[in-house]
């Protein structure tokens, strides 16, 4: 699982090379794939890892710490990406003569190279021993077996935890566009007000982790999902009227907050699954979980607002 954690941002971040020499949009599409496989396949192993070296009262606020890292990436992007974007406007990164890296091309190398970098600070997490299973004298359950055996458990969570995703999802990919659109402003208007609006939600997933931890020590059952409930309730109302005010400043408060709320999510199924499924197939939901997710929401929630609003 450490191997797995070092192996996929590299993948993520090598595939920028062929990115920013594509030359067609299905290159640039497969390249994007690349880049894909290689967050999600990050995640899983880095869910069992938490939930294998630290105990349940301090579960959540160790995967808030784990799951904030990409939302402080998001918020710097506002801010990091207009500085990139104007320096690969009159710089070039010469390759070979007849290759010269500029634009969006160099912006790509620009964000690729530190991810290689980067990815060797994964080998300072030692890998956590596991508490050997109990032999009951016969053969070990497949995965299959299991999900065939608790699908009533995990169909539900899992629609909830992707429908969840899809809506954020498509909150977060339109924004800026309506921003555009309704109001007039342009990334440099609104690229400011949305990076501190990025950075204090996702200093409130630490928060919300530790708030989360505070409920579980108090003994309450499933204190993640009734938690995220709670906050999915408040953001509903918060995101409706985000998107109907006629004032662009009130919109963005409102659209702070839902977002803070319901950012995510992902951290409050994750924390369920360590806590409540078999530790022999944790990673494999986490995965499974993430896959659905990944497909439904990404896959979905964009396009969905597009094809509605066209």
């Amino acid at each position: 699982r450490v191997w797995a954690l070092a192996v996929a941002p590299t993948i993520g971040s090598a595939a920028m090379a062929p990115a920013c020499l594509a030359t067609s949009l299905s290159g640039l599409i497969m390249s994007r794939a690349f880049v894909g496989a290689g967050e999600v396949a990050l995640s899983p192993a880095a869910f069992s890892l938490i939930g294998d070296r630290l105990p349940p009262k301090h579960l959540t606020t160790a995967l808030a710490l784990y799951s904030m890292a990409p939302k402080l990436a998001q918020a710097l992007s506002f801010v990091l990406g207009s500085l990139l974007v104007g320096y690969a406007a009159t710089h070039q990164l010469a390759i070979t003569r007849s290759v010269q890296l500029s634009g969006w091309r160099l912006v790509f190398v620009m964000i690729g190279l530190p991810g290689l970098m980067l990815t060797a600070l994964v080998f300072t997490f030692s890998e956590p021993a596991r508490e050997k299973r109990i032999d009951v004298g016969g053969p070990s359950p497949s995965f299959l077996h299991y999900l065939n055996s608790d699908w009533r458990l995990l169909l539900p969570l899992l629609l909830a935890a992707s429908l969840a995703a899809t809506m954020y999802v498509a909150m977060l990919a339109w924004y800026p566009t309506f921003l555009t659109r309704q109001f007039g402003w342009d990334v440099t208007s609104y690229g400011p007000i949305m990076f501190w609006i990025g950075a204090v939600s996702a200093i409130s997933v630490l928060f919300k982790g530790m708030l989360v931890d505070w409920l579980v020590r108090r003994g309450v059952r499933f204190a993640h999902l009734r938690f995220y409930l709670f906050a999915i309730l408040v953001a509903t109302p918060a995101a409706l009227f985000a998107f109907t005010t006629p004032n662009p400043i009130v919109s963005m408060i409102a659209y702070g907050l839902a977002d803070g709320l319901a950012s995510a999510a992902m951290l409050y199924f994750a924390a369920t699954i360590q806590l409540y499924l078999p530790q022999e197939f944790r990673g494999r939901i986490n995965a499974l979980f993430l896959m659905t997710i990944t497909i439904v929401a990404s896959g979905t929630g964009p396009m969905a607002v597009a094809s509605i609003t066209d």
